[in-house]
């Protein structure tokens, strides 16, 4: 099995074991403990410009809740397409939000016919792969051809005092940062304030 195909094979195991654990439509099924930890990083999310009039590309989209976190927030996107590899959560999306753009595709394979003026994704690199900054790496250089103005990514903090997962995968930032600066020329933020286990990092045009 390739590499590749290897990592899309644990991130569909890991999402089904909870999907037929709680059912596609709970939260838990997206790996979030509450709907407040889910708004967190929905929250963080948001910081990276206004998008308000901008259009989005959601990768890793779960069930489709940022869009009506942003219209609370005033926000209204020009556009927004979400993606996600789960057929169960997509489903669940159209029906939660049928005027609302979804697709069940994978980012790594898809060829988006136009650009977005932000990519965003919320946590779904955290699932554990032989390679995860290579991973990291590729969706920054996707997400970034497939953007205009800048890309938004959600991770996993390396906690001691957190009991981590063995299927998760735990950034360290220090590295995470220095890993930016190495490979990337690119104005970048990373925002570690709202969440004890997570960060942010915010990479721009």
């Amino acid at each position: 099995m390739s590499e590749l195909l290897n990592n899309h094979f644990n991130h569909r195991k890991f999402y089904q074991e909870s999907i037929d654990k709680y059912s596609p439509d709970h939260i838990k099924a997206l790996h979030w403990n509450s709907k407040t930890s889910q708004e967190k990083r929905f929250f963080s999310i948001q910081r990276i410009g206004d998008l308000s009039g901008k259009t989005i590309l959601d990768v890793g989209c779960g069930t489709g809740d940022l869009i009506p976190f942003l219209v609370k927030q005033n926000i209204v996107p020009a556009g927004y397409l979400g993606m996600d590899l789960m057929p169960e959560f997509i489903q669940v999306a159209k029906k939660r939000y049928p005027k609302i753009s979804f697709i069940c595709q994978d980012f790594f394979q898809t060829k988006i016919k136009t650009n977005f003026d932000f990519v965003v994704c919320n946590g779904a690199l955290n699932v554990r792969e032989k390679d995860n900054m290579k991973t990291l790496y590729d969706f920054f250089l996707k997400a970034l051809s497939e953007s205009t103005t800048g890309v938004a990514i959600t991770l996993l903090k390396e906690c001691c005092h957190y009991i981590h997962d063995e299927n998760l995968f735990y950034y360290e930032e220090n590295k995470v940062e220095k890993f930016l600066q190495k490979n990337f020329k690119n104005h970048f933020q990373i925002y570690s304030d709202y969440a004890d286990n997570d960060f942010s990092v915010f990479l721009y045009h």
